[in-house]
């Protein structure tokens, strides 16, 4: 029997489309397809890739899995934004595929996991804990000493800032993870988390050794995923005024806009104040402008970027800014030895 029988045509035409536009490779003797994660960034060789595409025929669903940062689920809107595809007839036909097969897999999980009547969805404004302890002492001082700062824990809650994973998690109805529970309490000890936007992610710093974590959470910044469906995105304000001009201000890392805000923008008015954290500043001015749909009359833009930035990335942000008549203005920190905004103001 040929590879491709028994294949649901969605799989296959996301298969070739993949190949087609994002240089996705053939695994699995063509079962599934291989390309570059967008949620870790993947290594820095553009030939390595480590996020698979393929169909899983025990679930009957269109799934993805990356072995490098270990984000899966099931291929859906969200995954398509992530990847900046925007194609409705691709997008419909694999979407409608797994929608009319949900019941399949509910079937699956309860025979196979066990059926969860918890979730892992949360409120988009939720409960930010807060411990007087050591641990939380310490977590509290380690950002200061960052930017510079003299923040407290009142602050730690306005800033979105997560302190210990499993607090944030179960403090919020949470207990269903998406790591392994050794992972999990890895996270949460040696870790600092930055909430995403739509409170679906939280990117991990981490602030001890990497020879104390597991070799899948060693790299100075993890994605982990609280819900699939939603944004990666660090953001500390976004309250959009439709009715006066705003000003964006979007950084590389979550410590570069927390730095800037603290230490430059705290007072200034109608700002919306965004960190990409590894999904590029491109990224963040799409979500905005097509999923918030801020109005782009009299609002600008200003992007503050690493010093390692490549040619190639600083070219596309620009290009996208352009493209779109927004007035912008491109920041360095210019201050000998240092790379980007993720340092005291002095």
């Amino acid at each position: 029997m040929k590879i491709d029988e028994g294949l649901p045509a969605a799989f296959l035409a996301l298969r070739e489309f993949l190949i087609t536009n994002y240089r996705g490779k053939r695994a699995a003797g063509g079962r599934e397809c291989v390309i570059r994660c967008p949620y870790c960034g993947d290594s820095k060789d553009p030939k390595s890739a480590h996020l698979y595409v393929g169909f899983n025929r025990r679930k009957n669903s269109i799934s993805y899995h990356c072995f490098k940062c270990n984000t899966n689920g099931d291929v859906g809107i969200q995954f398509f934004r992530t990847l900046g595809i925007y194609d409705s007839n691709i997008i419909n036909l694999v979407v409608e595929y797994n929608n009319s097969h949900r019941d399949q897999a509910l079937i699956f999980n309860r025979e196979h996991q066990g059926y969860r009547t918890n979730n892992s969805v949360i409120a988009a404004d939720p409960i930010i804990p807060v411990f007087d302890t050591p641990e939380y002492r310490k977590k509290l001082n380690y950002i200061n000493n960052r930017i510079g700062g003299r923040l407290t824990f009142d602050d730690i809650q306005a800033y979105r800032i997560v302190l210990n994973l499993m607090d944030f998690l179960t403090t919020n109805g949470v207990t269903t993870f998406s790591r392994t529970m050794d992972i999990m309490d890895q996270l949460a000890f040696g870790f600092i988390g930055f909430l995403s936007a739509d409170s679906t992610h939280v990117t991990m710093r981490r602030i001890i050794p990497e020879n104390k974590v597991h070799e899948s959470i060693s790299k100075r910044y993890t994605n982990y995923t609280i819900h699939e469906n939603g944004i990666q995105m660090y953001c500390i304000r976004e309250w959009i005024n439709e009715l006066a001009p705003n000003v964006v201000c979007i950084a590389e890392g979550a410590f570069d806009i927390l730095s800037l805000h603290y230490n430059f923008l705290s007072a200034f008015p109608n700002k919306i104040m965004f960190a990409a954290c590894g999904k590029g500043v491109d990224s963040v001015i799409r979500y905005l402008v097509y999923t918030k749909h801020m109005s782009l009359i009299n609002s600008t833009f200003h992007i503050f970027i690493d010093n390692d930035i490549s040619p190639k990335d600083l070219i596309n942000y620009k290009r996208t800014l352009i493209s779109m008549g927004i007035p912008y203005h491109i920041h360095r920190n210019v201050y000998e030895g240092e790379k980007d905004y993720g340092v005291p103001k002095s």
